[in-house]
């Protein structure tokens, strides 16, 4: 291949992750930004009592998704590898496998739904009322849950082609299909029952555009269930097992913090550590979790042998991907005092602690989430899998201890701590296994994100000068000093050359860049 075909296709594939990256942060923004318009609905319209017989549901719901096993992340990494190479046979055998799976998982989940419409009604502290609307959401919730692993089928294979803007597309169609009928049906005066049966109506409109897309796209693939024996499907149900222990640890290392904090200080101390930890996982959501469509395309690059490419992904991505999330966690701990003082009061200003430490933590973890999808894309998840579990453990075993010594700040502080250790065995391991250079790696981004925070920071101060009397406004204008300060030398530093030099071509910054 010449260097000219090398630059096109090395363009094509950062192409394809940036709108895959962009689409699913779009994506997250979109959900996030209806739920944060139909909550104060939901609480006016349905009353605190139906509004939290709902999410007591779903929470519950929530449970029995895991019966998901990780199969749909078995799918799209394992018909990535297959379709890679070009041999639709085997891809049709991992569909018709992986189909029979989450077809059987479908059924579970629903016989699950029926069973606990039943008797978790007499469990729960609810008025007769409540427990007979409890006991309808739960089906209903329960159902969709079901349906949605059956229509994961579809999805997982949507990603595995890497049209995950496709994908991404749909969510949003679906967020705003369900803001439109809870707007509507809540004006009109219809309560819980008609807005999840509304539900269905959107599952099956998404489910239509999954088929008829692949359909179009793909005519080569089977989404017909077909079981080819155990022998086949071992591979696959070791690699779903392993996914599903890593989402275990993940419930362990993030849902713990605040069960420390509820049983050793009180409920007034969860109030307060949730205050920070929304703003630290709003972030995450928004800006960190979409490196997960990376997986596919790890999966493809491996099945060819293409090892230099996945280098270069590993590098090029995650100098990305520290960038965007300093930029983003450096403003959160320079200025998130300022702004919890203003949105939720001065009582919740301990909040601004517990907000510094976990933006730390991310820091600490924010090459890892192209590390993990790559490692998990390329088959080598057993030692991040190994990891992640002891840090799950061990993180809950140090919060204890510096919970009884510090309060709620010392449950964020032992996330820093063991999040920073984690990364340092997990950063070595990647390192050996695709024989990267440190400095190329992490190195060379951690220098320019560490001088742009200062820059940015300098300037965001700047501001503040100017405009002493503290307001979301200053805020804002502080906020944008730190990005322009931050990005030119984040841009001119701690990019690696290939990335500069995808941005000179795709933004013509020839200029800038020399």
């Amino acid at each position: 291949m010449t260097s000219v075909e090398q630059r096109k296709t090395g363009g094509g594939l950062a192409r394809r992750i940036a709108r895959n990256m962009l689409s699913r942060s779009a994506r997250h923004f979109v959900s996030a930004l209806v739920g944060f318009i139909l909550i104060p609905m939901f609480t006016k319209y349905l009353g605190a009592a139906q509004y939290g017989v709902w999410v007591l549901a779903q929470s519950v719901v929530s449970y029995l998704s895991l019966l998901e096993f990780g199969l749909t992340t078995t799918l799209t990494r394992h018909l990535a590898a297959a379709k890679a190479t070009g041999d639709y046979n085997q891809a049709n055998r991992i569909l018709g496998q992986l189909a029979t799976m989450m077809w059987g998982v479908g059924f579970l989940i629903a016989l699950g739904a029926i069973i606990g419409s039943l008797l978790l009604p007499h469990i729960f502290k609810l008025e007769p009322d409540q427990a007979k609307l409890f006991q309808w959401a739960f089906l209903l919730i329960g159902i969709q849950a079901a349906l949605g692993v059956i229509t994961n089928i579809w999805e997982g294979a949507m990603g595995a082609a890497e049209d995950y803007h496709v994908l991404n597309g749909l969510y949003i169609f679906a967020a705003l299909a369900r803001l439109a009928y809870s707007v509507v049906l809540l004006k009109l005066g219809y309560g819980l029952l008609a807005l999840l049966s509304a539900q269905f109506v959107v599952i099956g409109i998404v489910w239509l555009l999954d088929h008829l897309y692949m359909k179009w796209r793909y005519p080569q693939l089977s989404f017909r269930p077909k079981w080819f024996g155990w022998k086949e499907a071992k591979p696959l149900a070791k690699f779903s097992s392993a996914v599903f222990l890593s989402h275990i640890a993940g419930l362990l290392a993030n849902d713990t913090d605040k069960v420390i904090a509820g049983i050793f200080l009180g409920p007034t101390a969860v109030a307060i550590y949730q205050v920070g930890y929304k703003l630290y996982d709003l972030a995450r959501t928004l800006f960190a979790a979409p490196a997960g469509v990376l997986m596919p395309t790890a999966s493809r690059l491996a099945a060819q042998g293409d090892h230099e490419k996945l280098r270069q992904l590993l590098c090029q991505v995650s100098s990305v991907m520290i960038g965007i999330l300093a930029s983003i966690y450096f403003p959160l701990i320079f200025y998130g005092k300022d702004f919890i003082r203003l949105w939720v009061g001065h009582e919740f200003e301990q909040s601004a602690l517990v907000l510094m430490w976990l933006s730390i933590a991310m820091l600490a973890w924010a090459h890892d989430w192209v590390q993990g999808t790559i490692l998990w894309g390329t088959g080598r998840y057993q030692t991040p899998l190994k990891v992640y579990f002891l840090y799950a453990t061990v993180n809950a075993s140090l919060s204890i201890l510096l919970c009884l010594k510090l309060g709620v700040v010392g449950i964020a502080m032992a996330t820093t701590v063991t999040a920073t250790l984690s990364q340092i065995v997990l950063t070595s391991y990647t390192v050996k296994q695709f024989g990267l250079n440190l400095k190329d790696y992490i190195g060379r981004a951690w220098i320019g994100a560490f001088i742009g925070g200062v820059i940015g920071w300098l300037m965001g101060d700047l501001a503040k000068v100017m405009f002493p009397q503290l307001s979301f406004w200053r805020l804002l204008l502080q906020g944008l000093a730190f990005e322009i300060g931050f990005w030119f030398s984040m841009t001119l530093i701690g990019l690696t050359p290939q990335t500069r030099e995808q941005l000179r071509r795709t933004f013509r910054l020839g200029a800038l860049f020399g």
